[in-house]
């Protein structure tokens, strides 16, 4: 899959390459969980809620990032330019609901080979099911796919170079 053509939307603007050549995306699932300890010593999990994402978003390019005006009081949506993929030794895998189906990002597939290869294959999405073709002496088949989250954002943290003409920018995003 090539990524060309393709950035990362933040409530409803899209970023141009031109400010984010040195794009970065770190997902970090968040929640309220602690691990207790029992006077045995023996491990309990507690959770009070889980299963939300925090997205770093971080890049240099040749032009400024442009999102000062978005409303960042208020909720918005964030499209992912980096994909992820979810793995399973089946190759019928559900997907979340929380990804992009804009044009040019469609899910994509492939399969792993004990040799630790992997090859493309074909994908089938009926809702969130994501059906993988079988691939002879596959062990694991993945499914790539972009998340588009509903969230809040900080304003970014921005930086500017004079010598290179360089600008630099940080976005965090808490999903909902």
């Amino acid at each position: 899959m090539s990524d060309a053509g393709k950035s990362f939307e933040l409530g409803g603007i899209v970023v141009p390459f031109r400010a984010a050549l040195g794009y970065e995306q770190q997902i970090e699932p968040i929640g309220a969980s602690s691990l207790r300890r029992t006077i045995n010593g023996s491990a309990i999990k507690q959770t009070a809620w889980a299963g939300k994402l925090r997205v770093t978003l971080s890049g240099d390019g040749w032009s400024p990032l442009g999102l000062d005006d978005l409303d960042y009081a208020l909720p918005m949506t964030l499209k992912c330019h980096m994909p992820i993929a979810r793995r399973s030794q089946s190759p019928a895998i559900t997907l979340p609901t929380t990804r992009r189906s804009d044009a040019g990002y469609a899910p994509f597939a492939r399969a792993s080979l004990a040799g630790g290869a992997e090859v493309e294959t074909a994908v089938s999405l009926v809702g969130d099911v994501a059906t993988c073709t079988a691939v002879g002496g596959a062990i694991s088949y993945a499914v790539w796919y972009w998340p588009q989250l509903v969230g809040f954002a900080e304003p970014p943290t921005t930086t500017g170079s004079a010598g290179p003409g360089e600008f630099g920018w940080q976005i965090v995003f808490e999903e909902s």
